[in-house]
């Protein structure tokens, strides 16, 4: 029933021209509402709740739902293809980018979006996902193999049946010794070289080159009591030409002081 100002003036009430009919919107609920409220006519699909101090009616956007935020929560609306999740205390609510997965994340962690150029790989059987401290690598191993957060320029290599990772020192080089190529990561101007059958591997010294032998050279084992010399500053690796016969046969006799051999 409405009351119109022809029933104040029946009952003698004054201020009777300053009333005025309000008509309701549809879905709209009529609510006594207290000191300071507003009543507010919900759109499509909008529940009405009963406020508290300081709250506000929303109406939510399509696809969102309404949820009743834990103390200290917030409630945000999430992007294309994100999901809402309650987080736990400390967490925060992130809209992960292209590509990235949500995670419900433990106690202390993050989300994080990759940057450019970042891959995101699948652990294989076995592997273990650690948060890397300061300084740490995350390291997927493959069926022997390990994924190295590589340098300018190194590449991923699965080493063979018995190669192992070893943790360098500076200056070194990781090589995989089995037969057929080695991988090892080239200095500046340094070279990668695929050794021929029966070749060995040496430590070089500062300044020192891997050599492959030509066509017709023979890699000679020496004999007992012989000795292999490192050469010093400014001394060269030669190839012997066609016909050069090894000098072992040369046997120097010493003689006695003051003759001489003619």
């Amino acid at each position: 029933m409405f009351v119109t100002s022809r029933h104040l003036e029946y009952f003698g009430c004054e201020g009777a021209k300053s009333v005025f009919k309000v008509k309701l919107g549809p879905g709209a609920r009529l609510v006594t509402p207290g000191p300071g409220a507003r009543q507010v006519t919900p759109g499509p699909g909008a529940r009405l709740v009963t406020p508290g101090p300081g709250a506000r009616q929303v109406t939510p956007g399509p696809g969102a739902r309404q949820v009743t935020p834990d103390p200290g929560a917030r409630l945000v609306t999430p992007g294309p293809g994100a999901r809402l999740v309650t987080p736990g205390p400390g967490a925060r609510q992130v809209t992960p980018g292209p590509g990235a997965r949500l995670v419900t994340p433990g106690p202390g962690a993050r989300q994080v979006t990759p940057g450019p150029g970042a891959r995101h790989v699948k652990p294989g059987p076995g592997a273990r996902l650690v948060t890397p401290g300061p300084g740490a690598r995350q390291v997927t191993p493959g069926p022997g193999a390990r994924h190295v957060k590589p340098g300018p320029g190194a590449r991923l290599v699965t080493p063979g049946p018995g190669a192992r990772l070893v943790t360098r020192d500076p200056g070194t080089r990781l090589v995989t010794p089995d037969p057929g190529a080695r991988l090892v990561t080239p200095g500046p101007g340094a070279r990668q070289v695929t050794p021929g059958p029966g070749a060995r591997l040496v430590m070089p010294g500062p300044g020192a080159r891997l050599v492959t032998p030509d066509p017709g050279t023979r890699l000679v084992t020496p004999g007992p009591g012989a000795r292999q010399v490192t050469p010093g500053p400014g001394a060269r690796l030669v190839t012997p030409g066609p016909g050069a016969r090894p000098m072992e046969h040369l046997v120097l006799t010493p003689y006695p002081c003051g003759t001489t051999k003619n």
